[in-house]
């Protein structure tokens, strides 16, 4: 199966070089892009399972409805996708509030953010396959109950009309 990961970077040589560390991975198809409006015009045919999104990225509020950070917009606009954030600032305070908007994981930029991107790619894509059979065997557990309780009230109506024929039978004799 192969995944659609997208990185979107300001900084067009890190992404490229993030895109190089992780071609090694055949099962990944990486697609850069350098503004944030060309990234989402391809969010709904890609449908990605990583975003790695630069933190510092800034989207252009007249090309949508309301004013929003890019992080909730990503998140509405491909909700399934797991969104890694990476930044040049060193902020514990915007590292934590990231991942409590939904945010997968963190990474610095500097010289081995390749290293750290490809870590938190594996761990993104391990969650996204988890969600994805979470949300399979969610509908397995569905689909079962209904086929059991269908079973079930095919049961009782069998079994009454048994009663009828029956009880009708033995008036006959």
């Amino acid at each position: 199966m192969s995944y659609n990961i997208i990185l979107l970077d300001s900084d067009a040589k890190h992404a490229n070089l993030i895109k190089e560390h992780l071609k090694g991975y055949s099962e990944y198809s990486i697609h850069v892009f350098t503004d944030a409006a060309s990234c989402i015009a391809q969010l709904k045919h890609l449908k990605p399972a990583v975003i790695f999104l630069d933190a510092e990225l800034k989207h252009d509020p007249a090309a949508m409805e309301a004013e929003k950070e890019l992080l909730f917009h990503l998140k509405e606009l491909s909700p399934n996708a797991e969104i890694v954030l990476y930044s040049g600032e060193e902020k514990i305070e915007l590292m934590l509030d990231k991942v409590k908007q939904g945010a997968h994981g963190f990474a610095l930029k500097t010289t081995h953010t390749h290293a750290k991107a490809e870590m938190l790619l594996l761990s993104a894509i391990r969650h996204y396959k988890q969600r994805k059979e979470s949300r399979f065997y969610k509908a397995l557990t569905i689909v079962l109950i209904i086929a059991l309780l269908i079973g079930f009230v095919f049961s009782i109506i069998v079994y009454k009309y048994n009663l009828i024929s029956n009880g009708a039978a033995s008036l006959d004799v």
